[in-house]
């Protein structure tokens, strides 16, 4: 029966291991026969393991139960939490014998882990009420047991009480390019660790992105500032004279008026030394350093007295200047730290604990020492689920938390200044609040809500269930919620404040274009083909069906390719209200000069004799590709990236719409050229040219206003019915 999770060569080898380092192990034999390893490692992998033998006692196989600092939540509870499992009266500090004792009572191995495991909910308050919970008060102090780890001294019950209720602020988590570290009151600062023991090379060093700060040995060469790229490597050589240890050059960093909260900040640490680690926290905890005057009286002794230490010797630390008592309590604080000061092997064998780990439980230590639990009244845990900038350096968070919005928004002003400008506060599970904070934007929430509910898959049309409300204040669809992702709800608010610069339209072009060529081409090579039959007398007259069910074939595909994941950007939906109709008379005058596809506008615009074949399945075939190609998978594309408007005055038009309207004039001239063999007077192209830039304006906007393809559909279609209807009166 298998009862444990590593099976085979894994606890083979860590018991190999084990030996070789002499480190302590116990044999047990249990009634049933079975026989068993007790493994108990120091540093720099503290754990207690009880290993499975086969083969007659012979061969580990299995590791059916293990205890580390990972399962004990960190090391300021590993000892704690272990010697209340087997020594709650704290009368022997012999590990290994309580170990042993306990686990010589089991008969079995399955007995002996169920035990263990029983222990562990235990002093992890997992068991139901009516069983004693672990409480770090009640352990004795004396926890110096060989384990090759020791605790630093708490003092009394009521400190040790007092550590218990400080929050943990520091989060290990995973982006894009590994993992981070981050504290909940600095979340423009991202902690990164680089591989223990290598550096940078101090000329890549100078080329990282801007916001880039090297801590203590991360980069290699003398420390520099280059405060116009804003990139800084903070470290000291031993024994230097010149220079500050990295804590105090950070501290003098923050100190100086270096506002972490105006742009994003990657930290690059290689270590976990007790330097590294102080300059980390002063990073990370730089509000409280520069607005709290009783937090800088108890650092500044501590960093001055670290860094006398760490860059000239333990022997010079009367260089700290400090009085006796200051100096004594300093030095009991420096050591408690030092006590708990485990880095990672070089050879990456401590592989239990990774080193950004290791680093967030000694910044938690450093909080236990810094701060009292009244420092953090007021204090709520935000979870932050997306950030962008937007106009004038302004920020979109979008956050949730158990506290309310209003808190919360308190809470992030003081993180983020004046920056905060927009503030999407999730109330439930895809409901959002949005707020704008910011009055100096160069537009209101309307804008906003124009994007995000062209984005958001659930708005199907109409004006219900709708991102909206009023200028400063609104959120999510109320029916169902929303369907964007945080990361998606920011990204739709950035480009909505995002003012396009010519370049950026100048960029969309060979993308729309390329759009144009890819969908008109088989339809083209269709009709140069049937060109060539014609002129060499194989066919009396080119029919204009096979080439528009094939056009209207490739562009349904290509927009059904598109409109599937973002339906509203598309224009997928159905429309909303009548407004777009304002257009009908511009886009009729459009048509009239040629600017649509439909046969009479093509037939009473080419030679005498035509040689094209125009049926009723073209006429309502031509003015859907059109529409699907250039309103709908062009325009919509183009809306990705820049901005549309659906509330503009009725001459108003887009980028995407005057872009798309200008390729549609640029197709529409073309196909009248072939169709009538080249025999195509300047005048009339530039007729045609103007005429479907006018009808592509308009179908455009109310393409735009109405946010559904099928308006501009419509349009084409009463404007080519009324060319048919009317067209031997007009021409």
């Amino acid at each position: 029966m298998v009862i444990g999770n590593q099976i085979g060569i894994g606890p083979a080898v860590r018991v190999f291991r084990h030996f070789t380092e002499r480190q302590r192990v116990y044999k047990l034999k249990f009634e049933s026969g079975e026989r068993a390893l007790v493994l108990i490692a120091g540093l720099p992998a503290p754990s207690v393991e009880l290993v499975r033998l086969v083969l007659g006692g012979v061969f580990p196989w299995q590791t059916v139960w293990e205890f580390n600092p990972t399962r004990a939540g960190g090391y300021s509870d590993y000892v704690h939490k272990l010697k209340t499992m087997f020594s709650p009266t704290g009368e022997s500090d012999d590990s290994l014998h309580y170990i042993r004792d306990a686990l010589l009572r089991c008969q079995s191995i399955q007995e002996a882990r169920t035990l263990l495991l029983e222990r562990e909910r235990l002093v992890n308050g997992e068991i139901a009420d009516g069983f004693p919970r672990y409480e770090p008060r009640s352990v004795p102090s004396s926890d110096n047991w060989d384990l090759g780890i020791r605790s630093p001294h708490y003092g009394s019950s009521p400190e040790r009480a007092k550590i218990s209720v400080i929050p943990d602020r520091y989060r290990v988590r995973k982006d894009a390019k590994g993992r981070i570290l981050r504290c909940v009151e600095a979340p423009t600062v991202t902690i990164r660790a680089v591989v223990r023991g290598v550096a940078i090379p101090a000329k890549q060093a100078r080329k990282y992105p801007p916001g880039t700060i090297f801590l203590d040995g991360a980069a290699q060469g003398d420390p520099f500032v280059d405060a116009q790229k804003e990139i800084y490597n903070l470290d000291h050589r031993e024994g230097c004279i010149q220079s500050l240890a990295t804590c105090e050059q950070a501290l003098i960093l923050v100190r100086k008026n270096l506002d972490l909260r105006k742009r994003d900040w990657v930290v690059l640490a290689n270590d976990a030394d007790l330097d590294t680690v102080f300059a980390l926290w002063v990073l990370l905890n730089h509000l409280r350093l520069n607005g709290d005057s009783e937090v800088r009286a108890k650092v500044v002794p501590l960093f001055r007295l670290e860094g006398i230490i760490d860059a000239h010797g333990l022997d010079l630390h009367d260089l700290a200047a400090l009085p006796p008592d200051l100096l004594d309590s300093t030095f009991a604080m420096l050591k408690a730290l030092r006590q708990r000061e485990i880095v990672p092997d070089a050879d990456g064998r401590w592989t239990e604990i990774e080193l950004l780990d290791c680093i967030a439980d000694r910044l938690r230590l450093v909080d236990e020492l810094i701060y009292a639990p009244k420092d953090f009244d007021g204090l709520h845990e935000i979870d932050e689920l997306a950030r962008a900038e937007i106009a004038n350096g302004s920020l979109a968070v979008a956050c949730r938390s158990d506290a309310g919005m209003d808190e919360v928004e308190r809470q992030l002003q003081r993180i983020h200044g004046e920056r905060l400008g927009i503030l999407i506060f999730e109330n439930a599970p895809a409901n959002y609040r949005v707020h704008q904070l910011d009055r100096m934007l160069p537009a209101t929430l309307e804008r906003a809500y124009e994007r995000l509910n062209l984005l958001d898959p659930v708005v199907r049309g109409g004006f219900q269930n709708r991102w909206g409300g009023a200028a400063e204040i609104g959120g999510s669809p109320r029916n169902n919620g929303t369907g964007l992702v945080p990361t998606q709800i920011v990204e739709a608010v950035r480009e909505a404040f995002r003012q396009p610069a010519l370049a950026d339209v100048v960029c969309e072009i060979p993308r729309a274009v390329f759009l144009g060529v890819a969908a008109l081409l088989p339809a083209l090579a269709l009709i140069f083909a049937g060109n060539l039959l014609r002129n060499g007398g194989y066919i009396a007259a080119e029919p204009v069906l096979l080439p528009a069910v094939v056009l209207s074939v490739t562009v349904g595909i290509l927009f059904w390719f598109k409109a599937r994941g973002s339906p509203g950007l598309y224009g997928w939906r159905v429309p909303i209200g009548v407004g777009w109709l304002t257009v009908l008379p511009g886009a009729l005058i459009g048509a009239v000069i040629g600017g649509v596809w439909a046969p009479t506008a093509l037939g009473h615009r080419l030679s005498p004799e035509n040689l094209y074949e125009f049926t009723a399945p073209v006429a309502l075939l031509l003015p859907v590709a059109a529409e699907l190609l250039f309103r709908g998978v062009i325009l919509g594309s183009l809306a990705l990236r820049l901005p549309i408007k659906r509330n503009g005055g009725p001459c108003s038009g887009s980028w995407p719409t005057l872009i798309s309207s200008a390729l549609y004039a640029a197709a529409t001239l073309f196909l009248f050229l072939i169709f009538s063999s080249g025999q195509l007077q300047m005048s009339q192209g530039l007729l045609i040219a103007a005429g479907a830039l006018t009808f592509g304006i308009a179908s455009g906007i109310a393409r735009e206003r109405s946010e559904s393809i099928l308006a501009s559909v419509l349009l084409h279609w009463v404007c080519a019915a009324a060319l048919l209807s009317f067209g031997s009166f007009l021409f």
